[in-house]
């Protein structure tokens, strides 16, 4: 098989699946937490609108002791993603370890830790959009 990649440069927030098409895998490695948590909704619209049906989405987010620092990366923790995305995906986690990365500590972030999630959507009911 011949694997085809292509780099888009636009605003994330007004790319649609008219213009791209459907996506079988989304690997989120920072953007989620680089996303002000104002803007989470639209953010999770546009993954849902770009993902296809049987797709799958690896999401990797971040959590750390510190609540005096306000991002990014901004904190969505497991309880956040069961929270924000549980009621439209199914959610495995795959790995939640301590990143000892020195600058972690120069922000004065305490423990930092890195998760890394499975997400597949839930299937729809014939009633839901």
């Amino acid at each position: 098989s011949t694997l085809i990649s292509s780099v888009l440069n636009a605003d994330f927030f007004s790319v649609t699946k008219e213009a791209l098409g459907t996506f079988d895998c989304i690997w989120d490695r920072g953007a989620l937490a680089a996303t002000n948590p104002l803007h989470r909704e639209k953010y999770f619209r546009v993954i849902d609108s770009l993902l296809a049906d049987d797709g799958v989405w690896m999401l990797d987010s971040f959590d750390y002791t510190s609540r005096a620092f306000h991002g990014p990366p901004f904190i969505f923790n497991p309880d956040d993603i069961a929270d924000s995305l549980g009621s439209r995906y199914e959610v495995t986690q795959l790995d939640y370890f301590r990143n000892n990365a020195e600058k972690f500590k120069a922000w004065g972030l305490g423990e930092f830790y890195e998760m890394v999630h499975l997400l597949r959507k839930k299937p729809r009911l014939n009633s839901e959009p």
